[in-house]
């Protein structure tokens, strides 16, 4: 899955939702069979939410350090 995000023609929506696309068809049949959730409509939409919104997280501070990072590379090009 992290070969996503080497797609350069892609826009950074398009990699991510692939990418979690990829994560979470890759996940489900083992927490399924792992029995990480009840077997019922709700029990796989409070998986499926739950998922979603820890790829979020850590979405959201994977792309906040990288911003950083490139904002202090820029603030010592400009120095």
């Amino acid at each position: 899955a992290s070969l996503v995000w080497d797609a350069e023609k892609w826009s950074l929506l398009k990699m991510t939702l692939v990418h979690l696309a990829i994560t979470s068809l890759a996940t489900f049949p083992i927490a399924y069979f792992a029995r990480w959730m009840p077997h019922t409509a709700t029990g796989i939409l409070i998986y499926i939410a739950i998922f979603i919104g820890i790829y979020i997280s850590i979405w959201i501070s994977q792309y906040s350090a990288m911003k950083r990072k490139i904002r202090e590379m820029n603030e010592k090009i400009k120095a």
